[in-house]
């Protein structure tokens, strides 16, 4: 994939839009990628509810690279991200974007420390890009959501409880730069790497001693 001059689209599945964990991840993402000279666009969820809104599907579909990140909501996707996916999907095929072969990126947190409650909705994306037509360039899990939207984006950067998913995030992109998707080797590594094991069990002890009061 040539990044320099692309076109990006950050698709925010999050109804906290802006101050989610799911635009945080998206905008460390798309950071990287707006220093490598693409041109960024983000378009949240509550646009693609109407397929007739055809400026915002416009949007995503006519970018080379749509990444979506979204929370989990109980061990899948939210209801709102899975009627957009298939407003998207039928938006294509009634258009003439059903030629463009568009790179499809996704990313999904979860508020548990461990990344594997986000395996199913993983799987979903995947189904969803072979579907439309999509190139799929792989999807990674991300744990620990809350305290990543609690910290923000510039206390991660100088976070040592947490590993710099700046960096992770960087290889990701550099895989999909030279080979249009990520490996699930460097993509399971990162995904077990960025809550370290012994952030997980701090957190449960957390957890554990807020549901003891």
């Amino acid at each position: 994939m040539r990044i320099e001059n692309s076109n990006i689209c950050l698709l925010i599945g999050s109804s906290k839009e802006v101050s989610s964990t799911s635009a945080v991840l998206g905008e460390i993402f798309t950071n990287i990628l707006k220093q490598k000279n693409a041109n960024i666009h983000t378009v949240y969820i509550k646009s693609l509810e109407d397929v007739n809104n055809s400026s915002a599907f416009d949007q995503v579909l006519s970018s080379d690279l749509i990444v979506l990140s979204t929370p989990l909501y109980v061990d899948s996707l939210p209801a709102p991200v899975i009627l957009a996916m298939d407003n998207i999907k039928e938006y294509r095929e009634i258009t003439n974007f059903k030629e463009i072969k568009n790179l499809f990126f996704g990313i999904v947190n979860s508020g548990f420390p461990e990344p594997d409650n986000c395996t199913v909705a993983l799987k979903n994306l995947e189904e969803f890009a072979a579907e439309t037509g999509f190139i799929f360039a792989g999807s990674i899990p991300v744990g620990g959501g809350a305290i990543i939207a609690k910290a923000g984006i510039k206390r991660l950067e100088s976070s040592k409880a947490i590993s710099d998913i700046g960096l992770y995030f960087n290889q990701i992109i550099n895989e999909i730069i030279e080979k249009d998707i990520a490996s699930e080797s460097l993509l399971l590594s990162i995904a077990t790497s960025i809550i370290p094991d012994h952030m997980q069990l701090v957190m449960y002890h957390h957890i554990n001693r807020m549901c003891a009061t």
